[in-house]
């Protein structure tokens, strides 16, 4: 009866932490930084002389993968600063220099934040054409869920590169899913 009653307890106690399997959730997005600072939409118009700098900061310690594709290349911007700690927040491709445009035309950039390393994201490490990261993209797609809970944009504090990216990453729009976030940002490089 005593061992009975053991595994009966057991059970119980491990069930509800089974059910509250924490989902994975990051707050991501893009600075734009040239005339002032802001915060860049889902889809948004940035000039030549302005510079990118993708943030990133996960709830859980995590794989995270920032993808550049402009004309037609697309390439990894943390190659190397793939592992992401709890509550950590980053800048990419660092807190002082940021991405700047080559060119005019549509430039996208992708978040893909995974509880596990994505070996199938190992050719961007070098760089590889727009059309197989596509191919890439698609089937790491069909596995992503992404949740906004952003409602309203959040204000951007004035000088961002004294406070550290840790203050910025902190206003961003919260992302989850289950096992994989996605979330693109298009933008259009205009004169």
């Amino acid at each position: 009866m005593k061992r009975q009653l053991g595994l009966v307890l057991l059970l119980v106690t491990t069930l509800p932490l089974l059910a509250d399997e924490p989902e994975i959730s990051a707050q991501l997005g893009l600075e734009i930084r040239g005339q002032g600072n802001r915060r860049a939409k889902a889809r948004d118009t940035i000039k030549l002389n302005e510079r990118v700098f993708a943030y990133t900061m996960a709830a859980q310690d995590s794989y995270q993968y920032v993808i550049l594709t402009a004309a037609g290349k697309s390439r990894l911007i943390n190659a190397g600063r793939e592992k992401a700690y709890k509550g950590e927040a980053e800048a990419f491709p660092s807190l002082e220099q940021g991405w700047a445009p080559a060119g005019t035309g549509p430039v996208e950039v992708t978040f893909i934040i995974s509880k596990q390393m994505i070996a199938e994201l190992a050719p961007l490490q070098n760089g590889t054409s727009a059309d197989d990261w596509r191919k890439i993209e698609e089937k790491l797609r069909e596995k992503a869920r992404i949740n906004d809970a952003a409602g309203k944009p959040t204000p951007i504090a004035a000088n961002v590169r004294s406070i550290g990216a840790s203050v910025f990453a902190r206003q961003l729009p919260k992302y989850s899913g289950s096992g994989i976030i996605a979330a693109r940002f298009h933008l259009d490089v205009q004169n």
